[in-house]
Parts: C-alpha cells; sequence; structure tokens
C-alpha cells in the first residue's frame, strides 16, 4: 500500500515539475517571439514602404525554395532529439555532420536549378536571388543540432535573446541596404545577417563541439523517425506557400508581393499567440507518452489556453484589418488589408493545425501527420487552381474554405491515435470562441455608427482595440466563467506552489 502511495506522490511531483518547465518554456517561447516577430514585423513594415510589390513577390518565390530546402536538410533531426529520452554523443556527433552533409547537397541542387525555377515563373531576376538564398541552407544546418539540444533541456530562455540578437544584426543590415537603394538584396542581406547571427550564436548557447563518432545503423534508425517529420513540415511549408507559386505563374510576382503582406501580418499574430503553445508541446508531451490521461489533459490545456489569447487577438484584427495594414505598411497595400480580413478566418484551423502535428509526433505518428499534411496540400493546390483567375481575394477565401472542410478530418484523426474526443475539444475552445465572436459582431457593428466621431482612421483604431478587448474579457467572464477558473486554478497551479 505504502508503495502505491509512494508512486502516485512520485508521479504527482513529475507532472508538477513538467508543468513548471513547460510554463517556463511558453514564458520565453513568448519572450522570444515577441522580440523576435515583433522586430521582424517593424523591419518588415520598414521595408515594405521601401520597397515595391514586384521587390517583395521576388524574395517570397524564392525564399519558398529556400526554406524547404532548410527543412529537408535537417531531415527532422531536431525533433528526433528533443523526443528522443537517452541521447548520446555518438547519435549527437551522427545527426550533426548528416545535417551538415545534407545541408550542403541540397544547397547544391537548388543553386544548379535556380535557372530553370527563373524561367517557369517567367522572372529572370529570380535566378540570382535563388542562387544567393541557397548560401544558408548549410549556414543554418551548423547551428541546428546544437539549438535541438538547448530545447530538449528547454532552454527557451537562452533562444530568446539569440533570436533578437540576430534580428537586430538582420535588421539593421535589411534597413541599411534598403535605404541604400539595394533593392530586392536588402531582404536578402537581411536573411543572411540573421541566419549567420543565429548560427554563431547557437554554439554560444550550447558549446558543444562534435566529435567524429558517426554510425551509419543509428543514423538508419532515426531516419525512419525524422524522414516522416521532414516530409510533414516540407508539406505544411507547401501548403501555405504553394499558392504564391500558383499566384507567381498565374498572375504576376508584384501580386504575390501584396498576397506575402497580408499574410505576414496574419503571420505574426499566429507566432504570438500560438508559437510558444505549439513549441512548447512536443517536448512536454512526449514525456507524457506513458500517462495517457496526463496526456489528454496536457493537450487541452495546450489548446483552451492557445485559445484563450488566439481567438480575439486574430479575429479582432480582422475587423480592423482594412484601416491596420495600410496604416502600417504603407497606402499602396491597400489590397493586402482586405486579403489579410478574409484571412484572419483561419483561426480555429490555425489554432488545431499548430497543436495537432507535435501532439501526434510525440505519440511517435509522424507518419499520420504526414499523410495528413499531403491531403491538405493537394486540397489546397486544387482550391487555389480554381480561385486564381478571380483574383487574390478569391484566392484567400479558397484557402479559408479548405482550411474548415479539413478540420474534422484532424479531429477524427486525433481520436483514433490519442484518444481525445471531439467534445473535450469543443468544451476547451467554445467560450474563447464565442466572446471573440461577440466582441468582432460589436466591432463591426458600431463602425458606421462611430466613423462621423473618429474621421481619422489611426484615432479610431487605437479606439477599438482597448474596447475590443473590454468587449472580450466582459463576455468571457459572462459565459466563460468555468473556463477562466480553470485556467486560473491551472497557472496558480504552477507559479503558486
Amino acid at each position: 500500500m505504502n508503495s502505491i502511495v509512494d508512486e502516485l506522490s512520485d508521479t504527482a511531483v513529475q507532472r508538477h515539475e513538467l508543468k513548471r518547465k513547460t510554463f517556463g518554456s511558453v514564458a520565453w517561447t513568448l519572450v522570444r517571439i515577441g522580440t523576435d516577430q515583433g522586430f521582424a514585423f517593424l523591419v518588415f513594415a520598414l521595408l515594405a514602404r521601401l520597397l515595391t510589390p514586384h521587390d517583395m513577390g521576388l524574395f517570397a518565390l524564392a525564399l519558398v525554395f529556400a526554406e524547404a530546402g532548410k527543412l529537408i536538410a535537417t531531415a527532422g533531426f531536431p525533433e528526433a532529439i528533443i523526443r528522443d529520452q537517452t541521447l548520446d554523443s555518438e547519435l549527437a556527433d551522427t545527426l550533426f555532420w548528416a545535417n551538415l552533409a545534407f545541408g550542403t547537397a541540397v544547397a547544391a541542387a537548388l543553386f544548379a536549378s535556380a535557372e530553370f525555377i527563373a524561367a517557369f515563373f517567367q522572372e529572370p531576376a529570380l535566378a540570382p536571388i535563388l542562387e544567393a538564398l541557397t548560401l544558408i541552407i548549410p549556414l543554418s544546418a551548423l547551428g541546428s543540432i546544437h539549438t535541438a539540444r538547448k530545447l530538449r533541456d528547454f532552454g527557451h530562455k537562452s533562444l530568446a535573446s539569440r533570436a533578437l540578437a540576430s534580428g537586430l544584426v538582420g535588421g539593421g543590415l535589411g534597413i541599411y541596404g534598403a535605404y541604400a537603394g539595394w533593392g530586392v538584396w536588402s531582404l536578402v542581406a537581411q536573411r543572411a545577417g540573421m541566419e549567420g547571427t543565429s548560427t554563431l550564436l547557437a554554439f554560444g548557447a550550447y558549446p558543444w563541439l562534435p566529435g567524429r563518432r558517426i554510425s551509419l545503423r543509428r543514423l538508419g534508425t532515426v531516419l525512419a523517425f525524422s524522414a516522416n517529420t521532414m516530409l510533414t513540415q516540407v508539406l505544411w511549408l507547401a501548403m501555405v506557400r504553394c499558392q504564391d507559386m500558383v499566384v507567381g505563374r498565374m498572375l504576376a510576382a508584384s501580386s504575390v508581393g501584396i498576397y506575402r503582406v497580408s499574410w505576414r501580418a496574419v503571420d505574426l499574430l499566429t507566432q504570438f499567440a500560438v508559437g510558444p503553445f505549439s513549441t512548447a508541446a512536443m517536448p512536454a508531451l512526449s514525456r507524457l507518452q506513458e500517462d495517457p490521461p496526463g496526456f489528454a489533459q496536457a493537450y487541452l490545456r495546450f489548446l483552451s489556453t492557445a485559445a484563450l489569447v488566439a481567438f480575439p487577438t486574430m479575429l479582432g484584427f480582422g475587423a480592423l484589418a482594412e484601416d491596420a495594414v495600410p496604416l502600417v505598411f504603407g497606402e499602396r497595400w491597400q489590397e493586402a488589408g482586405r486579403i489579410a480580413q478574409s484571412l484572419s478566418l483561419l483561426v480555429v484551423p490555425i489554432v488545431v493545425n499548430a497543436l495537432s502535428g507535435p501532439t501526434l509526433a510525440a505519440l511517435g505518428r509522424s507518419g499520420t501527420v504526414a499523410r495528413l499534411a499531403l491531403l491538405q496540400l493537394l486540397a489546397t493546390i486544387g482550391f487555389t487552381l480554381a480561385a486564381a483567375p478571380y483574383g487574390l481575394e478569391t484566392v484567400a477565401g479558397a484557402y479559408v474554405l479548405r482550411a474548415y472542410l479539413t478540420v474534422p478530418l484532424q479531429m477524427w484523426v486525433l481520436k483514433r491515435e490519442a484518444g481525445i474526443g471531439v467534445l473535450p475539444v469543443l468544451r476547451s475552445i467554445a467560450p474563447p470562441l464565442t466572446a471573440a465572436f461577440a466582441m468582432v459582431v460589436v466591432l463591426v457593428g458600431a463602425e458606421p455608427e462611430l466613423e462621423p466621431w473618429f474621421p481619422n482612421r489611426t484615432q479610431y483604431l487605437l479606439t477599438a482595440i482597448p474596447c475590443g478587448a473590454v468587449l472580450y474579457l466582459t463576455v468571457l467572464v459572462l459565459v466563460g466563467r468555468r473556463f477562466l477558473a480553470g485556467q486560473i486554478k491551472a497557472l496558480h497551479s504552477i507559479v503558486g506552489r
């Protein structure tokens, strides 16, 4: 009897320690995103005012291939390191050198393909930009294993300071280049500065020098898991950015620039509101693989907390996007504001997507995640091809429609693989979704009445944002008292002990 009590006590202590580490990870990830993405967004906004839609579109097209190359080069190794509970020096050495070799090979292949890619989009200026961006692939590979080992130990604090430093260096180069008249090359300089600084600081954050203990047998074992993870990441990237490919081919590079600016505004809010939870989810859930009740409880806590932040943030932005986007990026981006308004409706699929991937990966179901991503990619391509002849706003609407049509499938997969039912999921997100929807209805309905009082749109935005926050909290208190009480209790159990 005493042994059972001791075992239960040990389990409770372990859960509390995991909660404490996870809370710290979320907090420091929020700091990192606040500094990294916040500063990057300011730099992006300034560059958007200085550069043309064609410049932004060319860089966006080239960056799709460079980012895909980075994901292929890492081969899912960072996620394998985070998930592995018995990491040793031989495995770390093996994955470091394999990552660097893959990065070099992918960069060489992409460099050789640059002219063909440029010809496909009928944009000759695209080739040299893509050739330059291939250099960041092996550069990034040098630091990815160091970063993964730091994250494995919940080292999100050092990652936050590293992100700030790389953002400062890269942003400074980009702004200097834009003012100096470099055009699209200022964006290339920004990316190179960020990647170079990040890699240097990765060695400082985790002071480890790889040895020469390489095991092809262990590499093959890891690839059995990590290849699916890598494929999934490439598919998720393709799912979002395949629209750029279709728009670039069927419309123009300048249209890609407009679409990217609208997505950049939405992406900043996504990173801020959802990113900390999706980043912390995998290491936390991986440690609960053998504890199904604890696993389900942790997932639902991640989901409800992400919804609490994301729903009002993104839907509130959507209600104000037509004024906010041109104000931040400049009047030439008026169309991007209307597109961003449509994309803000993606908030529910975004929250579900952001957590379902890490959750299934923590259970070792990377193949399931890959198949789900492939299905969504194919659907996105089909919807986008059908919508592109009708303009960018139709393309955005088609993407939103596709996202909602695949949410039930994700819920079914979650139930099958993790045993988490649809009703608990809906209960976890219903109160904040209801409150956010009510907030948007009031903001949109009141705007025509308030417009004569605020002829200056900046003044209107500065008034509407705090009013929207008060509306959201008021409705949430009215309809979700138990929900709020649960959130407060969970937070107190972590920081109050």
